[in-house]
């Protein structure tokens, strides 16, 4: 696919949210691991980061890292999730997600405070690699919410705030991607059993993120 012409470097692990891509490059993890310096960084975004980031899944993220706001609205590692106290908002907020008749009419997570820290970590990511990496362009791929269920509010609330970053991140979306998106194809896309993309998406994501480096080429050597 790449035909050797790029390298290529994936941190990214199933069940893996905003905060560890962030982690990775607070705590410099990646310098031990890449051989050149990067041109291009891709982060794609779902919306269930939103709660991965703030530990709804406690089945596996325990040991993550934990980033909260600070009172300019910035994302700031505070620590791991099992090492530190829950504060009053994350007391309130979890008694609420336990509410049957929050999670029929809002679905579980997804609080306007907790989709700011989503955003503000993604400012965080691009920061961190300005400063480390001039020359590496941060791109955002976002894999919007595909049904019309519940889930929707927490993917518009997403989708609301990353139209008002457009001028400041690259931002691709899976709808404008794949012209066919949130078709009933589904057993081209995903695993029955967890719901993770095939071959078939990430053959395609791939191919989408290498045309895009070569069209900006093409376009640089235009001008």
């Amino acid at each position: 696919l790449l035909e050797n012409e790029f390298k290529v470097y994936n941190f990214a692990y199933n069940g893996y949210g905003t905060h560890h891509a962030l982690s990775i490059l607070y705590h410099n993890a990646e310098e031990s691991i890449i051989e050149y310096e990067p041109k291009h960084f891709f982060y794609m975004a779902i919306p269930d980061h939103v709660n991965r980031n703030i530990n709804i899944k406690k089945d596996w993220g325990h040991y993550g890292a934990k980033f909260l706001l600070d009172e300019n609205g910035e994302a700031n590692f505070e620590g791991y999730f099992h090492e530190l106290p829950l504060t009053l908002y994350e007391e309130f907020r979890n008694k609420l997600f336990e509410s049957e008749i929050f999670q029929k009419f809002h679905g579980i997570g997804g609080l306007d405070p907790d989709v700011d820290l989503f955003i503000a970590m993604i400012d965080k990511m691009q920061d961190i690699i300005k400063k480390k990496y001039p020359n590496c362009e941060f791109h955002v791929i976002y894999w919007e919410h595909e049904g019309k269920d519940i889930g929707k509010l927490l993917d518009n609330k997403i989708t609301s705030r990353l139209k008002k970053k457009e001028n400041e991140w690259n931002i691709h979306y899976m709808s404008k991607l794949i012209p066919d998106f949130g078709e009933s194809h589904d057993h081209q896309i995903y695993f029955p059993f967890d719901g993770h993309q095939k071959e078939y998406m990430n053959d395609t994501i791939a191919n989408y993120i290498v045309r895009t480096i070569k069209n900006k080429k093409h376009m640089q050597a235009s001008n």
